[in-house]
Parts: structure tokens; C-alpha cells; sequence
């Protein structure tokens, strides 16, 4: 393996100053190393920044990932495939509310979840997801707004497991 590289990119028409946050993590949560990186990356422009190689000295490939914020940019890297990890059954907590043109979905990882989605179109055949694919720590919350007709959609509608999908799910299947 190369040296681990972080790639950040910025489309927009300012500078972004920040810090990335480096951390492998276990699945339940647990950091095992961390790092804060200053940048800088000119307006339209990629910025490349070498990770310690310590962030990928891996002690069990199936249950540690690699995560990389900056301000609300997140990416993952994962040491096994999906069918070669252990992660955790699904363990998510739904709340929804209406909000103008559909319903803002709140899901809250219990447990380790990998690539959360929301097949909305299966409870409402006209509603789109804004987002999809969040990977979430345990106690992590992310707001998925749904766009759709009618009456706002029920938390327990969303969170049936046909319609709350996860990568978790099809390793536990």
C-alpha cells in the first residue's frame, strides 16, 4: 500500500482554510488514533494531504474504518471488503417531522452504520431522498429531507427495513 493520502476538493469560487480530522476508528465507536491536519485548498482547486501511516496500521481489518472530516465533509475508507467486516446489526433510531414540501427524516446510529439510504419511494412512490449513503459513528444523527405530495411521512413507515437500508443488512442477511 502507498503512502494513505486524503483528497480534498473545493468547487467553490473562495479559499477553504480548515482542519481535517483523521481517525481509525472500531465499529463500536472506540477511536484508536487521531490526527488534525491543517489546510489550505485555492479556490476550484484539489489539495492532496499524507495521513500518518500510523491511521492505517490496522489491528483487525473487519471491524476498523478510516474516517476523514472536514467541516461537513465527510469520507470513509474501509481495511475489508463488506462481506469480510463485522459489522453490527442494524441499530437506528427514526424521527420524522413534516417540513414544506415533505418530511425531514432524523436517523440516529445505536451501532456502527454503514452507507445508511432511505428507499423512499416505497412507502411514497413520488418522494426523493436529498441524500443517501451516510456512514454514521454510534450517536451520530443525520437529516435526510424527503420531497414528496401529501401528508408527512411516519417514522415507522421509514424505518421499516425494506425502506431503511443499510450495508449492515446485507452482511447479517
Amino acid at each position: 500500500m502507498g503512502e494513505p493520502t486524503a483528497a480534498i476538493g473545493n468547487d467553490t469560487d473562495d479559499e477553504w482554510v480548515g482542519v481535517l480530522r483523521a481517525r481509525r476508528v472500531r465499529f463500536d465507536g472506540t477511536e484508536l488514533q487521531r490526527s488534525e491536519i491543517p489546510f489550505t485548498v485555492p479556490a476550484r482547486s484539489t489539495t492532496r494531504i499524507v495521513l500518518p501511516s500510523t491511521l492505517v496500521d490496522v489491528g483487525d481489518a473487519g471491524s476498523e474504518v478510516l474516517v476523514a472530516d472536514a467541516d461537513d465533509a465527510r469520507a470513509t475508507w474501509y481495511f475489508a471488503e463488506p462481506r469480510d467486516s463485522a459489522l453490527p446489526a442494524q441499530d437506528l433510531e427514526v424521527v420524522s417531522q413534516p417540513a414544506p414540501g415533505g418530511t425531514e427524516v432524523t436517523v440516529t446510529a445505536r451501532a456502527f452504520a454503514r452507507d445508511v439510504t432511505l428507499l423512499v419511494d416505497k412507502v411514497s412512490p413520488d418522494a426523493q431522498a436529498d441524500s443517501a449513503l451516510h456512514t454514521l459513528l454510534p450517536g451520530e444523527s443525520v437529516v435526510i429531507r424527503v420531497r414528496h405530495d401529501g401528508a408527512s411521512l411516519g417514522a415507522d413507515d421509514l424505518r421499516d427495513p425494506r425502506v431503511l437500508r443499510t450495508a449492515n443488512q446485507l452482511v447479517s442477511a
